[in-house]
């Protein structure tokens, strides 16, 4: 099972009481602030029952830190939620980077056009989804976030600089979008 709002595994499984729908603690709380913000009472975000700060059920153990009892099953449990939260992560990331590299397939494929025509609408939003992936997953352009060797660093500052320089290529080509890109991604750009 996974959370609808973050598509990953849930971290601190939480219930709303009205629906019983399961989301992340984070994710719903973080849904729950935003629409409070918005001057709106929040509704689940699959079925929109509206709920209040007291409909949440939390459903999770906090294994963030060792159990007080520190036999060795204890340990070994705690041992075992540690390396598959970490397997989990290096998937994730796993799955996020082929659907990157595929998506760079894609627009890399575009056939050359007119100037006045590039921008029609199928490669708009091959360029768009390629963006937006990029920008809803923000962890995958951080430091180390793709390895902790040189040669994995080395390789993430590459795929930062060409993405800059496409961002750049595609705004003299006249993409609208690409200075919002260019805004969003500008702290990753620096290092």
């Amino acid at each position: 099972m996974i959370c609808t709002i973050c598509y990953s595994d849930f971290k601190k499984k939480t219930q709303l009481m009205r629906c019983k729908h399961f989301f992340c603690l984070d994710c719903i709380q973080t849904w729950h602030s935003c629409k409070n913000n918005l001057g709106q009472r929040p509704s689940c975000p699959i079925c929109r029952t509206k709920f209040y700060d007291s409909d949440f059920i939390f459903t999770y153990k906090n294994i963030n830190k060792p159990p007080l009892n520190t036999s060795n099953k204890s340990l070994n449990d705690y041992a075992v939620y540690l390396n598959t939260r970490n397997r989990t992560h290096k998937k994730r990331w796993c799955h996020l980077y082929r659907y990157v590299c595929n998506l760079i397939h894609e627009v890399n494929n575009i056939p050359p056009c007119p100037h006045s025509a590039y921008y029609d609408q199928p490669h708009l939003l091959k360029i768009i989804k390629f963006l937006k992936c990029i920008d809803h997953n923000p962890w995958f352009l951080k430091k180390y976030s793709w390895g902790r060797t040189d040669h994995q660093e080395t390789m993430r500052k590459n795929f930062v600089n060409i993405l800059k320089d496409k961002l750049y290529i595609w705004r003299e080509k006249g993409f609208l979008f690409a200075n919002t890109f260019i805004f969003k991604f500008r702290p990753h750009f620096l290092h």
